[in-house]
């Protein structure tokens, strides 16, 4: 009697024992929650898409990028997928389409072309990652989750009146374009156009495609000045441009003085030749305040809190006289 009495206990100890586990092990198998689905050391995971890197402006980009998050040590928080469809958007749609697939977190994309990136920006926030256009957005301005960088019509205009205005008002411009299509060249186009407006003795002379390359730039330039056209303004809608427009003209022998050159970005070597009296002007735009804001609003998005839709970095003009504050 007592020995049967010892195993029914033993039963119900045991009993009580298992119905303790099923409960815990229902409770951890039950819905996620939030929290739930953030919780552990799992990174975000942020794509980067690039469409080049051949220019310095974009390098510069970059590296105020890597330098924010080694600064803030995001390593053990944040990986960082990093991209370069090197000029080619067909490729670029493909890395975009390929970081959805990794399952990022949040997409940052410098756009090589304003209306052919449109699906690589459809795709990405229809699978529900956030997409922030960078510096360079695309026509889908109702898609993106949010665009951090500047208006390239205030740069536009910006330049051209700061040279029409050296000239006296007067003069005959060859104007530098970047590659056809690209958001970056039609909107600083506009905003050149539209000034031109208020100065009726300004005369555009010739237009080139120079896809922001110093090398295409030479070559226009020179084909430009052996044809004997007359101009006396240099509009470069970049300042890899302006310096391949500036390498033609000194090789030419063309008396810099009586020429206005001027270009957007405030890249190292252009900053050195506004110093020297060579280049007139370069419109600024902050490339370290960039790469910081715009890890600030890809992270938050990352993490499902709310962002503005723009996020707007002033530009500055830099000549002779304040060139030295922003030179290194």
């Amino acid at each position: 009697m007592k020995r049967s009495l010892k195993m029914l206990l033993l039963l119900i100890i045991i009993s009580s024992l298992l119905v303790g586990c099923g409960s815990n092990g229902a409770n951890s198998s039950g819905a996620n929650t939030p929290a739930d689905a953030n919780s552990g050391n799992e990174k975000l995971k942020i794509g980067l898409s690039i469409d080049t890197l051949t220019n310095e402006f974009n390098t510069k980009l970059l590296d105020a990028i890597n330098a924010y998050y080694d600064s803030q040590n995001l390593k053990d928080t944040v990986e960082l997928i990093i991209v370069d469809s090197n000029k080619d958007t067909v490729k670029q749609n493909a890395q975009v389409d390929n970081l959805i697939t990794q399952q990022v977190d949040a997409i940052i994309l410098i756009a090589g072309d304003g209306d052919q990136l449109v699906p690589a920006v459809e795709a990405s926030v229809n699978a529900g990652i956030p997409l922030i256009e960078f510096v360079a957005g695309t026509s889908a301005t109702e898609t993106r989750t949010s665009f951090v960088g500047s208006d390239d019509f205030v740069a536009g205009t910006m330049l051209a009146e700061q040279l029409f205005e050296l000239k006296g008002g007067k003069g005959k411009v060859v104007e530098l374009q970047g590659p056809s299509g690209h958001i970056c060249m039609l909107r600083r186009n506009d905003g050149m156009m539209d000034t031109l407006k208020k100065y009726p003795d300004i005369e555009i002379v010739a237009t080139k495609v120079c896809n922001w390359s110093r090398e295409e730039s030479m070559k226009a330039m020179e084909n430009i000045i052996q044809s004997k056209m007359e101009f006396d303004i240099v509009y470069a809608q970049n300042d890899e441009m302006a310096m391949g427009a500036l390498n033609a003209l000194k090789g030419s022998g063309i008396d810099l003085s009586q020429i206005a050159i001027g270009g957007i970005d405030a890249i190292d070597d252009c900053l050195e030749a506004v110093a020297n009296g060579e280049v007139y002007g370069t419109v600024y735009l902050n490339s370290v305040a960039l790469g910081q804001k715009v890890m600030e609003v890809a992270i938050q998005a990352a993490k499902g809190e709310s962002i503005e839709p723009l996020y707007d970095v002033p530009y500055e003009f830099i000549t002779k006289e304040n060139v030295h504050e922003y030179m290194k």
